[in-house]
């Protein structure tokens, strides 16, 4: 508990304040220390004031006199006056119009039952600031005026200081607080803190101190008219403990918390044991704040801290009056701590160690010394440092005697140039130091981009191209890395290595030459450690040459089940040999081809376009088969190139029907049998020719005859398709008999055919011989009977059986006997027909009323003539003549030899 009485801690505060507070090593003693007076400055609480009909004016204000570095200069005599012919000034300290310590001069102005605008204006040094106030009348009238005070009992142990807030207020007949209004205060005992004016709602508050007097003490407002009283009694009581609260720090500054002062609140029992664990309450009730409450720790002390706000002290009476209160036992103590005016920041001296440094790599020390304006070091004051990029250790921090130590700054990953800065700077209070500027250099080549001035070149043409190459944090990288290019097509100038640019960039230039298609430009860095690439393409020149490819020369007929269809490829190149460009239009024809045939299923007309020099159409097959003629053709805008194809043939489908064909006409087999070609014609569903090579099995029944190849297969030539050959074999003695000669194909769908066959005569030679060569009709109604015999041999004389034979008689009729019967002309040779090997005979059998034109005619001749048929060279004849005497008797001629 504080033991000194309050006389003798008001003296200690003034001997403080007139020692300067202990808040600055250099004063100004004169007016014209620092180059004289700077500045001056005027300050009251309101900027109006309204006084109740019959009463005074009052406010309370200050002057302040700096100097160049904006400090206090004490000692200056300062005037003060009025514009305006109303109202007093007086002077409230006893220096009056002299500034004191902390180059103030308090006044206070007053204004007796007058209203008007005043300014007021204070001048020394060539200086001058001036106030504007309102003074106005109230024009409401006092209805209702009270002083009412927080507790009306104090009870406390001698030795404890403690205090009440006051509050007043003032209303008109209506209830509408009366503001702007001072109203003045006085009690029986005690101190007031200064009452500011009224607020808007009437009200105004303060404390009173208790000056360590018991007793009972009226406290008395009146305005207007009107009077209101409060009572406050003071008593003392035995103490149960003590409680002392204290504060190292007597003079903060009006800062705003800035500066503080630590408040210790040690708590004892009446046995001066310590008491832990309860609560201490703190209260500041003028011009700072302090924390709500403490716990108190195993020595029974509370902590807390005042700041200052942001209005300095006005006089030493005007103190901060920190209060510190365990309710328990009723024990109260306070501390007094002045608030001086804000110190002025002069000077922040900030530094690096390095001012370049690799990006994203190097660190650099920050170093900083801060000083107020009187030279002395700012302690206990936060600093926050700031930048552009990079990476601080510490954002924030408290100064340590005006530094902070281990500090540092990474630098930016971005480097910097022209546009790109790298700052760094601190910041104490409102005050901004200077700021640093860092050059951010770029580490080692590890990352490059290789890029081009076009994607697409024409031949012949030059393109740049370009690498930048920028560190692992990207950033372009400094003049003089080392860049390889190389070039898949044509070449780059300059050789490799290439420098960098100031910017990081390597350039090339790309001659492709007459080579056309896509190159790969490849850079590379740190010995191939890094490396990319990008791809120009390098387009051909106007079209030369077409070329046509046809990878399916051999489509099936349509609808056959095999394929129908073969692409058509158009290889269109420029002069160069180059492919040419993608978009070129190329147009496909066809010019000639079975029915039915189609380019792309539309038509025989169609256009696609080029794709890496190639454009692609689709043949499409018809229901026939046959060549085809394909025309493509492109416009180069000038002149037309064509190309054409013939080596496309429509091939049938697979087989569905066949037609065994044996030939006649044989050749000699080594003079003992014939051969005879067989032919087998194979076609598809739609009687189409089938292709070359398919399979036909040959068989004949029964084995007079022989298949001299049983598996053929089709294909001989453009002229016969789809037929397949063989060879059958035969004695001549086996001529005219019949075989079944069976053709088939292979496969599970298979088809075939048999036919009869008569083994044909070859080369066949026949004669003819009459039994009689004359005949004599020798009696009239005797016919003539001449028999005739033909005999049939092959190419090898061998006679043939079967043969047929055919007969005609220039005169007569002919019959199978020379008995009659039906005229017949032909007859086959052999026993089969009744006649000896190789051999057969018809009967020349007429009346000669048949044979002679007319009566008068008595001899004539006539042919009978034998033929092989089919065979018109196989022919013979004989010449018969025929008499008949004068005047016939009824016996008729006679028959000669």
């Amino acid at each position: 508990m504080k033991k000194l009485p309050w006389v003798a801690a008001a003296a200690l505060l003034i001997i403080l304040m007139a020692l300067g507070l202990g808040c600055s090593e250099k004063k100004s003693t004169s007016p014209g220390t620092e180059g004289g007076v700077s500045a001056i400055q005027i300050w009251l609480p309101t900027d109006t004031l309204r006084f109740l009909p019959g009463d005074s004016a009052i406010a309370e204000g200050w002057v302040l006199v700096k100097d160049q570095a904006q400090r206090g200069i004490p000692g200056v005599q300062v005037d003060i006056s009025l514009t305006q012919p109303f109202g007093v000034i007086e002077f409230s300290t006893s220096t009056r119009d002299t500034s004191d310590v902390n180059g103030r001069v308090y006044f206070r102005f007053r204004s007796y039952n007058q209203t008007g605008l005043q300014i007021i204006t204070a001048s020394t040094g060539g200086r001058t600031d001036q106030w504007q106030l309102a003074v106005l009348q109230a024009a409401e009238v006092v209805a209702d005026l009270t002083v009412s005070l927080s507790k009306p009992l104090l009870e406390i142990p001698r030795g404890i200081r403690d205090s009440v807030l006051v509050t007043v207020s003032i209303s008109d007949p209506n209830g509408n607080g009366i503001s702007d209004v001072v109203l003045p205060l006085v009690a029986t005992g005690g101190q007031f803190a200064p009452l500011p004016p009224t607020n808007p709602s009437g009200f105004a508050e303060t404390w009173w101190y208790f000056l360590n007097r018991f007793g009972s003490f009226t406290i008395t407002v009146r305005a207007g008219g009107q009077q209101d009283t409060a009572s406050i009694t003071v008593r003392e009581i035995e103490s149960n403990g003590t409680l002392d609260l204290y504060s190292p720090v007597r003079v903060v500054r009006a800062d705003r918390g800035v500066t503080r002062a630590p408040l210790r609140a040690t708590l004892k029992n009446q046995h001066g044991v310590a008491v832990s664990g309860d609560t201490v309450y703190f209260a500041a009730p003028h011009l700072g704040e302090v924390g709500a409450f403490g716990i108190t720790n195993n020595s029974g002390i509370a902590l807390d801290t005042f700041q200052g706000g942001g209005v300095p002290s006005a006089h030493p009476l005007d103190s901060a009056y920190v209060i510190a209160r365990y309710l328990r036992w009723g024990l109260v103590d306070t501390v007094r701590i002045f608030v001086a005016p804000a110190a002025m920041i002069e000077t922040i001296s900030l530094r690096a160690s390095s001012l370049v440094g690799v990006a994203g790599v190097d660190s650099t020390a920050l170093h900083v010394d801060v000083y107020y304006d009187d030279g002395s070091r700012v302690d206990n004051v936060p600093i926050r440092f700031f930048r552009t990029c990079g990476v601080l250790s510490v954002n924030e921090d408290t100064l340590d005697n005006g530094t902070v130590d281990n500090v540092y700054w990474k630098f930016c990953n971005t480097t910097t140039d022209d546009t790109t800065r790298a700052l760094v700077w601190c910041q104490v209070l409102s005050h901004t130091s200077d700021t640093l500027e860092f050059t951010v250099e770029p580490g080692p080549a590890r990352r490059i981009r290789v890029q081009a001035a076009a994607s697409i070149i024409p031949i012949n043409e030059q393109l740049s191209c370009w690498a930048f190459v920028r560190d692992s944090l990207n950033n372009l990288v400094r003049q003089g890395v080392p860049v390889m290019f190389t070039t898949t097509l044509g070449t780059l100038s300059p050789q490799s290595p290439v420098q960098t640019d100031a910017q990081g960039r390597a350039f090339v230039t790309l001659s492709p030459g007459t080579q056309a298609g896509q190159t790969t430009i490849r850079g590379s860095i740190a010995s191939e450690a890094f490396v990319d690439s990008t791809i120009v393409t390098i387009q051909s020149g106007t079209v030369a040459s077409i070329q046509l490819e046809v990878p399916n020369p051999s489509p099936q007929v349509r609808g056959t089940g095999g394929q129908d269809w073969t692409q058509i490829l158009a290889y269109v190149k420029d002069a160069n040999g180059n492919p040419a460009p993608d978009g070129q239009w190329v147009t496909f024809q066809i010019l000639a081809a079975p029915v039915g045939c189609m380019i792309n299923a539309r038509g025989p007309l169609d256009s696609a376009q080029t794709a890496a020099g190639l454009a692609t159409v689709t043949f499409n097959s018809g229901t026939q088969a046959g060549p085809v003629e394909i025309e493509a053709r492109a416009f180069t805008g000038t002149d037309t190139i064509r190309a054409r194809a013939s080596n496309i043939t429509v091939v049938a489908g697979p087989p569905n029907s066949i037609d065994i064909q044996p030939t006649d006409n044989g050749t000699d087999a080594d003079g003992a049998a014939w051969d005879v070609v067989v032919s087998a014609m194979v076609r598809d569903v739609y009687n189409n020719p089938v292709r070359n090579g398919i399979a036909v099995f040959f068989e004949i029944q029964p084995d007079t005859a022989s298949i001299q190849s049983d598996t053929v297969f089709t294909g001989n030539g453009p002229g016969r398709p789809g037929m397949a050959y063989t060879t059958l074999r035969y004695l001549s003695a086996a001529t005219n008999q019949i075989v079944l000669i069976t053709g088939r194909t292979a496969g599970t769908n298979s088809v075939s055919e048999t036919v009869t066959y008569k083994l044909p005569i070859q080369q066949p030679a026949i004669n003819l011989y009459c039994d009689w060569t004359s005949w004599h009709f020798i009696a009239q109604g005797d016919p003539c009977q001449i028999t005739c015999t033909a005999e049939v041999r092959d190419g090898h004389n061998v006679l043939i059986n079967g043969a047929k034979v055919n007969y005609s008689a220039q005169r007569g009729r002919l019959y199978l006997t020379c008995s009659g019967g039906t005229p017949r002309s032909y007859n086959f040779t052999g026993p089969p027909y009744h006649a000896e090997n190789g051999k057969t005979s018809l009967c020349l059998r007429e009346q000669a009323t048949f044979i002679f034109p007319d009566q008068f005619t008595v001899e004539i001749t006539g042919d009978v003539t034998v033929e092989v048929e089919g065979f018109s060279q196989a022919i013979d004849s004989q010449i018969i003549n025929f008499r008949r005497g004068q005047g016939m008797t009824e016996r008729g001629p006679v028959r000669g030899s």
